[in-house]
């Protein structure tokens, strides 16, 4: 099943003059190879979310790539290139992680983000 990690990873600058950011490139680090089930990471944005909504809830925000770690490859790690996913100011990128079966626990994976 899948499950949000409890953090917003990324946000938007505010201030003044920030440029607009584009997601261009997505990796994903286990520590442990997937077994039995492909690991399956999505990022999702919330576009300038208001003061108190539940960042945590399908419904607040927008699914831009799903990034698949397979139990086939034997693979400790999978990148994803070519994105142009356009962030704009105070938008905020949270994580949405699982498997098909068994799960990899997220203190194990590390996610990392190309933003220009």
């Amino acid at each position: 099943a899948a499950s949000y990690l409890k953090r917003v990873i990324y946000k938007v600058p505010s201030f003044t003059g920030a440029p607009t950011r584009t997601l261009t490139k997505i990796m994903l680090i286990v520590g442990t190879k997937p077994t039995g089930a492909d690991l399956q990471v999505t990022i999702r944005k919330l576009a300038a979310p208001a003061v108190g909504v539940d960042r945590y809830l399908d419904a607040s925000s927008t699914a831009l790539t799903t990034v698949t770690l397979t139990v086939a490859s034997g693979n400790f790690a999978v990148e994803t290139t070519g994105l142009a996913h356009t962030l704009a100011t105070d938008d905020e990128l949270v994580v949405k992680y699982g498997t098909v079966g068994t799960g990899i626990p997220a203190a194990d994976l590390s996610i990392i983000l190309q933003i220009e």
